[in-house]
This record gives structure tokens, C-alpha cells and sequence, in this order.
């Protein structure tokens, strides 16, 4: 109720300053928060698609704290790092950036419901991690080219340049975490899958570097 309050808050705010600025200025409030998303989610885009399109999104290399001598330890540890890098820290990373980029749908695309976005994120994200192990060009292009698409609809929709429906749009976010977590499992899901059955590959090329 509280955050519900303060977004009301801030829209009759910009209300007020619209309504009080001269006739030939009033484009000026829209045109600076248009262009502050649109550079925001350029941004983001940007850092999205070289992260997410990486079949290892994470570079943190725990192997090297791996440095016991015993072949059975170190087998061990091999797994459970293997496990806990791949399996459990990237889909929670993968998740934020899904629930980052559901965010901005959310607001961008004012005509779908919550759960529709959450559906395409997450369909979007889960096809560009499948192509990631299949090749990383695709997924790359993807990671690239779906965001930038959604977001030429959007600015094309009648009503983008409704900020005060924009600001009122963030309301809704909350609904987003309501059932969230469900996605978290999915991706944690499919991570594993995908990582279990790359294995093979893996197994096959240090087969070959020895």
C-alpha cells in the first residue's frame, strides 16, 4: 500500500509540473524520461545479451581453489564445484536478470498482463540459453535482436509517451514477485538439464587434450 501510495504520489507530481510549465515546454518532461528509458534499456540490452548469450555466465573459475592432492578429494570437489557454480550461482544470476528485464516489459508494454510478460521473458531468456550450448553466435543474436524488436513495438504502441501511465504501470511490479519463484525453479531447471547434457562434450574434449 505504501509503494502504491508514493507512485501515486510521484504521477500527480508530474501531473502538477506539466500542467504549470508554459505551452511550448511541455514536451520537455516527456521527452527527458523517453529518452532516459530508452537509454536505460539500451544499456541494459547491451550488458543482457553479452552475458546471458555465454554458455558459462560466469567466469569465477573455482577450480583453482581446488588444490588438494588426493584423486578422490579432488574428483570430489571437482563435482560439487561444478555443481555449485553451474547449477546453483548462474541460474540465480540468470533469474536476475529475467526478473530485470520482465521489469521493463512491464513497463514498456502497457497492454499485456503481468503474467503474459513473465511468459514471454521467460520463454525469450530459456530459448537464448538453449542456443547458448548449441552455439553462441545464435544466442548472442537473439539476446540482441529480441529486446531491441520488443522495444521498437512498444515506442510504435499508442500511448508510449503516456508517462503518467508508465509511472502507474509500476504498481503492478509487485504482481511480478508474487509467482516468481516459479520461474526461478524453472531456469534452475533447465540449467541443469542443459548443463547435464553437456557434460559429454566436456567429457569428450579434456578426453582429447590428454
Amino acid at each position: 500500500m505504501a509503494e502504491i501510495t508514493l507512485i501515486t504520489s510521484i504521477k500527480d507530481s508530474y501531473n502538477e509540473l506539466i500542467s504549470i510549465l508554459p505551452e511550448g515546454l511541455k514536451f520537455a518532461p516527456p521527452l527527458f524520461f523517453i529518452s532516459m528509458g530508452i537509454a536505460l534499456y539500451g544499456m541494459f540490452i547491451w550488458l543482457f545479451y553479452r552475458f546471458l548469450a555465454e554458455k558459462d555466465v560466469l567466469k569465477l573459475d573455482l577450480k583453482k581453489y581446488n588444490v588438494y592432492k588426493h584423486e578422490g578429494l579432488v574428483k570430489f570437489l571437482r563435482v560439487t564445484i561444478y555443481i555449485f557454480e553451474f547449477m546453483i550461482i548462474s541460474p540465480i544470476v540468470i533469474f536476475i536478470w529475467f526478473s530485470i528485464f520482465s521489469i521493463f516489459i512491464i513497463i514498456l508494454a502497457k497492454e499485456l498482463e503481468i503474467v503474459n510478460v513473465m511468459l514471454i521473458c521467460a520463454g525469450m531468456i530459456s530459448a537464448i540459453r538453449i542456443c547458448a550450448y548449441f552455439k553462441e553466435d545464435l544466442s548472442r543474436d537473439l539476446a540482441k535482436l529480441i529486446p531491441l524488436t520488443l522495444l521498437g513495438v512498444a515506442i510504435l504502441t499508442p500511448g508510449f509517451i503516456n508517462i503518467g501511465g508508465n509511472i502507474s504501470r509500476i504498481t503492478q511490479i509487485p504482481e511480478f514477485f508474487n509467482t516468481a519463484v516459479y520461474y526461478l525453479i524453472f531456469i534452475v531447471v533447465l540449467e541443469v538439464i542443459l548443463r547435464f547434457l553437456y557434460i559429454p562434450v566436456l567429457w569428450a574434449r579434456s578426453k582429447e587434450e590428454r
